[in-house]
Formats: C-alpha cells, sequence, structure tokens
C-alpha cells in the first residue's frame, strides 16, 4: 500500500478523534479538562510495547536522549493542542494548528535535516498564511473582538509539533519506524507520569476522570484507539516518505473534520457547539481550501 493511501485513511480516523475530543473536552470535562485528557492520551500511548516483536531494541545513549526529547515534545505539544481546542471550535483550531505546523515543520527540517525548499514551496507559505488569517476570522463573533488566546495557544502547539515531527523523520530514518516509534511513545507515557507528580495535578486529573460517565469512558477508550490507529498510520507513512509530504496532506484531515461537524450539527446538534452560519461556514470552507491548497504545493512543488 503507498504511503498516499496510508496518510488519507490516517486523517480521515484522526478528523474522527478530533471531533470525539472537542466533544468530550467540551460536555464532559470542561475546566482543565486539557490536563487529564494530555496524560491520559500520552500514557495510553504506551501501549505500543506491543510492537517490540516487530523492531524494538537497545539504543545508543545519543538516541536514547534524542527520543527521551521527542517524547517530551509529544507531551508538551498535546498539552498546548488540547488547551486550544477546549478554548476553541475544532472547525477553526484544526486547521490553524495544522498550517501553523506545516510552516514550522518546513523550516525546521530545512533547518536540522537539509530537506531543500523550493520556489513553489516558498510560495505555498503565502496561502498557508492567508488560509490561517481566514480560519482566525471564522472565530470572530459579530459585532466582537477576535480572541487570540486558542490561536496563541495553537501556535505554541504547532511548534512543539513541527519540533516532534523533526526528530521523529530524524529516528526513523537511523533507527527504523518500529524501533523510533516505540521508544518515542515509551518516553512520551513516562514523562505523562510526571504530570501526576504534583498534588494539585493529581487532584484534576483523577477528579476529571471520576466525573466521566460509562459511556463517555467507553467512547473516550474507543476514541483513543481509533486516534492511535491514525498516529500509527500518519507515522508510517512518515517513514515511508518526507515529512513535509506527509504533512501536505493534513488538508484532508480539516475538510473530513467539517463535514464531520456539519452532518452532526444537522443531526444532533446538542453534540456539537460550532458556530456554522452562513458567513462562518463559507469562510470556513474558503479558508480550509486555502490551506490545503498550500499544503498541497508544499509536496508538489518538491
Amino acid at each position: 500500500m503507498s504511503w498516499l493511501i496510508i496518510a488519507i485513511i490516517a486523517y480521515f480516523l484522526l478528523a474522527i478523534t478530533n471531533v470525539n475530543d472537542k466533544m468530550i473536552l467540551a460536555k464532559s470535562l470542561p475546566q482543565q479538562s486539557y490536563l487529564a485528557y494530555t496524560f491520559y492520551v500520552c500514557f495510553l500511548g504506551g501501549l505500543v510495547i506491543v510492537m517490540a516483536p516487530w523492531g524494538w531494541g537497545l539504543i545508543s545513549w545519543p538516541f536514547f536522549l534524542w527520543a527521551l526529547f521527542g517524547g517530551a515534545l509529544a507531551v508538551s505539544s498535546l498539552f498546548y493542542f488540547y488547551k486550544s481546542l477546549s478554548n476553541g471550535q475544532a472547525s477553526i483550531i484544526l486547521p490553524f494548528f495544522g498550517a501553523a505546523t506545516a510552516i514550522f515543520t518546513l523550516i525546521l527540517s530545512y533547518l536540522f535535516l537539509a530537506e531543500k525548499l523550493t520556489t513553489g514551496q516558498l510560495g505555498s507559505f503565502i496561502f498557508l498564511i492567508i488560509g490561517i488569517g481566514l480560519i482566525a476570522l471564522a472565530g470572530r463573533e459579530p459585532g466582537t473582538k477576535l480572541n487570540f488566546y486558542p490561536f496563541w495557544l495553537s501556535t505554541i502547539a504547532a511548534l512543539l509539533s513541527g519540533l516532534y515531527y523533526v526528530v521523529t523523520k530524524y529516528l526513523f530514518n537511523e533507527l527504523g519506524f518500529v524501533n523510533g516509534f516505540v521508544w518515542l511513545r515509551l518516553f512520551a507515557a513516562l514523562l505523562a507520569l510526571a504530570l501526576i507528580i504534583p498534588r494539585a495535578n493529581r487532584q484534576i486529573i483523577f477528579a476529571k476522570t471520576g466525573e466521566l460517565t460509562g459511556k463517555l469512558k467507553l467512547l473516550f477508550v474507543a476514541n483513543q484507539g481509533i486516534g492511535a490507529t491514525g498516529f500509527i498510520l500518519v507515522n508510517y507513512a512518515i517513514s515511508l516518505a518526507s515529512v513535509a509530504l506527509v504533512n501536505a496532506l493534513l488538508g484532508l484531515q480539516y475538510a473530513f473534520v467539517l463535514v464531520i461537524v456539519l452532518v452532526l450539527g444537522a443531526r444532533r446538534p446538542r453534540l456539537t457547539t460550532e458556530k456554522n452560519s452562513g458567513q462562518v461556514l463559507i469562510t470556513k470552507i474558503l479558508a480550509i481550501i486555502i490551506i490545503g491548497l498550500g499544503l498541497f504545493c508544499l509536496a508538489y512543488f518538491r
């Protein structure tokens, strides 16, 4: 199976996960839920140890430290991402985060992985920047000022995510996909445990867990399974192709998210708090198309 098909399937699964994440964060764990969510997502990621028989092995100290650094980046990026998602709309935050991640990944790949930037790729920044501006405007209520807070959080998450992708590509090149991936996720799981060291954090994390009903706990676990499958497929696609090339298809994920949100809004409006009136919806669609074009150019003009 080609990396392209793998990536498309992965982004569809991640879109489902993103919408479910937002619903759980908004309706079940409204305050400081991002801390509990980050802990459980990263900790459950340690289950990738089941992949050990297919290529996991000992690594030297330099790679050990790089994997530790990558794990720290994964935890930090997810923390800021979930915090931004809990403060904004999924169909707005996700495209913003993805476009910013693509920009940071391309720049960092150029600086640290010696990946060359073509004129076309540099031109794609124009599409991405315009798309980011439009998607941000879609989140502004008529007659009110734009709330920059979730976008600042998303920018921090995107920078950390870009660094993470660069580290993963380096480790995949040096260690192979399975070995690099397992070490990265194990360190992320171990570092997630550090979140419960402060007493205040433990109270928040376990208190939020207790607020979940049985159905929502089942949804959370199932959602993490879907997300884990998508995440593994994205990383596998990265191991087969360029980091920037795989990230170029992120636009599909945002289109999937918007479609899912629209379907939910039409059939079960209580499940979503998204605002998709005429002008807002048009702005979102236009922004996603422009961001998608920018991401496509990153891959096409290589």
